[in-house]
């Protein structure tokens, strides 16, 4: 009797654990029943969205997400037994904001019985705002260089052209290959005596191979 009841002991303690583990986990955590309806969620999920625990649980989860054909398809996916990894999805906060997440889930199967979903929520969303601010100061930048009348190119640090703008264009007289082309726009260079220049012994091979800028 006495280690029986230090068994069910332990199993009492693993439980609060276990329930310890989901309600305060750093990570937002849902699990959805196989008709879609989120039976639970951590206090990670509701702050992360700003809902109340009764605004949240009981209902559909398509009702929180700002796409229908994403959460129609994250569900067909479940419901075929797929695991999900980062599968980017927005949901819509209790405020009216728009969160960017990537969702992690799998299926709790029993006797080849669906029972329920669990889903793992990380938010990306100043990620995501950092990365599309970073593309639009790089588009600003691209846009700011085709309108230089001088000629400018760059290249990797293999010294292969990555970009060129028009003005390298009408200078040598040629369209660079991107990704191919090496050192130099010009087709051919020559030295101030009028001797040929090989292309990895221009201005540009040599900054490269000297680490210069």
């Amino acid at each position: 009797a006495t280690e029986l009841h230090r068994m069910n002991e332990q199993l009492g303690r693993n439980q609060q654990d276990l329930e310890d583990f989901f309600e305060n986990g750093a990570v937002a955590l849902h699990i959805v029943s196989n008709d879609g309806t989120i039976l639970r969620a951590n206090k990670a999920e509701l702050d992360l969205l700003g809902y109340k625990p009764e605004e949240y649980l009981g209902h559909p989860i398509a009702e929180f997400h700002a796409d229908r054909h994403v959460i129609d398809d994250i569900l067909a996916r479940l419901g075929r037994g797929e695991k999900l990894d980062k599968y980017p999805a927005r949901l819509r906060a209790k405020d009216g904001s728009l969160k960017d997440v990537l969702i992690i889930s799998n299926v709790q199967f029993r006797e080849g019985r669906f029972l329920n979903t669990r889903c793992f929520t990380l938010d990306v969303t100043e990620w995501k705002r950092a990365q599309e601010q970073v593309q639009e100061s790089e588009r600003r930048f691209g846009q700011l260089l085709e309108a230089l009348p001088a000629a400018v190119y760059t290249t990797d640090a293999e010294g292969r052209i990555t970009f060129y703008n028009q003005a390298a264009v009408d200078f040598s007289g040629r369209r660079p290959e991107l990704g191919s082309d090496q050192w130099c726009v010009s087709w051919r260079l020559f030295w101030p005596d009028g001797t040929p220049m090989a292309h990895d012994e221009c201005p540009m091979a040599v900054a490269l191979r000297g680490n210069r800028v």
